[in-house]
């Protein structure tokens, strides 16, 4: 199984010297972050992930395509799979962690900026910036929504962490209602201090 494996090419990194930049898009300077088993495998154990995929399961057809930024090793891509969700890309700035999520699940990954798709305008049904919309700059937030609303042709989605006493620099819900208007259809508060947005774009 992916998660297995997964764990497996972790552990072998972890026991190897630190990681070094060269891993990092050195575009995207603040995707530096330290590869852990758990982060890696914990897509289904995160609220934001189970409310998600039932969304997801109620509202999409399986033939319609999904699009995850910062997909990290791609696990939540790999259940999606499982469920009948084949149409499935996901990218992340962090190169290590591409290589480790294709080499165990065999799933379109790629290495990309997410303030900076390399996309065609309207080539998903579905852009979700889910688990990765937290910790950067209001500047990089606002260009996130910007780039998801060019790739998407029907939904969007964002979850952040609302917590005060999280390490977060989360834009406000009132930021997010700015940013998304009157395209917000789901508005959901989650366990763990998060909340997440689901928008309609057509």
């Amino acid at each position: 199984m992916a998660e297995g494996k997964i764990r497996r090419l972790i552990d072998q990194i972890n026991a190897k010297p630190p990681l070094k930049e060269s891993y990092v898009n050195p575009e995207a300077p603040y995707s530096r972050y330290v590869i852990s088993p758990y982060h890696a495998l914990s897509p289904l154990r995160k609220p934001h992930y189970q409310f998600l995929t039932e969304w997801i399961k109620g509202s999409m057809e399986k033939d319609e395509s999904i699009l995850e930024i910062g997909c990290g090793v791609g696990l939540w891509g790999y259940y999606l799979k499982q469920l009948g969700y084949e149409n499935y890309v996901g990218v992340d700035i962090n190169r290590l962690l591409i290589e480790i999520g294709k080499e165990a699940t065999n799933l379109d990954l790629r290495i990309m900026d997410g303030t900076q798709l390399k996309l065609e305008d309207n080539s998903f049904d579905f852009v979700g910036y889910v688990n990765s919309f937290f910790n950067y700059e209001k500047n990089d937030c606002r260009n996130f929504v910007k780039e998801a609303l060019r790739v998407s042709r029907k939904w969007i989605e964002f979850d952040t962490v609302l917590n005060e006493i999280n390490f977060a620099k989360s834009p406000t819900k009132e930021e997010m209602k700015e940013w998304l208007g009157d395209k917000i259809v789901v508005e959901m508060p989650l366990a763990q201090g998060r909340y997440l947005w689901i928008g309609k774009v057509e």
